[in-house]
């Protein structure tokens, strides 16, 4: 409980006031329950008792009847007395406590599913990584077109070549297949970063949400039992799950995605710089 308090300020006063309410009822239900074991073993004596009683009542003995009529009235007046005061407490304290504890719970409930949406809006927030895709997937536009309209002028060069002996056909040919080099490598790397989207902002957080709609579900389904706080527990692993796979996986694969967006830009670079050396060579 104090790790958890300490990991999460912002749920702090809700877990303040569960474990509170908790510790309220296990007081209330201790009392509630010895004052019914209380109750019941009167009742036990008083029945067991009573024939002897009612012996003493009929009997000649008028100081001894009187005596114990008293003592019955005591008895059954205490009796009667501890049951209206054990129902009193159960019905105003004890289901008020378990009522209020429920609430607690519930209250608790939607608190961490509000933050587990929170962290996964955060967690896969998908705006930028969707950008640079978008950046890729025109820039493989562009250096396709570059590396289509070299193509053909490939097949000139020998003719080329033969009317103009100053054109180095080596150097034309180099910087051609470097270019096809590079539009295979930005291909290579756009299916990677591909790859690495889908793993998180489709697999992954799929994964988490089916998880937390399974817990809450579960939670609905088992409205029986509103005092369990295993979906609390639940929730709780949840949110550390997510925050660890943040901070192992998501960060690690997104870094690497920017890196394959780096070096896209770069390979562009490159395949511009080759196009205007090829124009140069023709």
């Amino acid at each position: 409980e104090y790790n958890i308090l300490n990991a999460d300020p912002d749920l702090r006063s809700h877990f303040i006031t569960l474990l509170v309410s908790r510790k309220q009822l296990i007081y209330i239900e201790y009392i509630y329950f010895i004052n019914k074991h209380i109750v019941n073993k009167i009742q036990e004596n008083f029945k067991l008792n009573q024939n002897k009683y009612i012996h003493f009542i009929n009997s000649n003995n008028a100081v001894n009847a009187a005596k114990e009529y008293e003592y019955i009235i005591k008895y059954y007046t205490t009796f009667k007395y501890l049951q209206t005061l054990n129902k009193s407490l159960y019905d105003s304290i004890y289901k008020h406590k378990i009522n209020n504890y429920s609430h607690n719970i519930e209250d608790l409930i939607n608190q961490l599913q509000h933050k587990i949406n929170n962290l996964m809006i955060i967690s896969f927030d998908k705006n930028k990584s969707s950008d640079l895709m978008l950046q890729c997937t025109n820039i493989k536009k562009y250096t396709d077109d570059i590396c289509l309209s070299i193509k053909p002028k490939a097949l000139e060069v020998e003719y080329l070549r033969n009317i103009n002996k100053h054109i180095n056909k080596n150097e034309f040919l180099n910087k051609f297949m470097q270019n096809e080099t590079f539009k295979k490598n930005i291909d290579d790397k756009i299916k990677e970063m591909n790859n690495i989207y889908d793993n998180i902002y489709i697999i992954l957080k799929q994964k988490f949400l089916n998880k937390l709609n399974e817990i809450i579900q579960n939670h609905k389904n088992k409205q029986e039992t509103k005092l369990n706080t295993t979906t609390i527990q639940e929730l709780l692993q949840l949110l550390k799950d997510i925050k660890e796979i943040q901070t192992k996986q998501i960060d690690t694969k997104i870094n690497t995605f920017n890196m394959y967006y780096n070096d896209i830009q770069q390979i562009k670079i490159k395949i511009n710089q080759n196009e205007k050396e090829i124009k140069k060579v023709l």
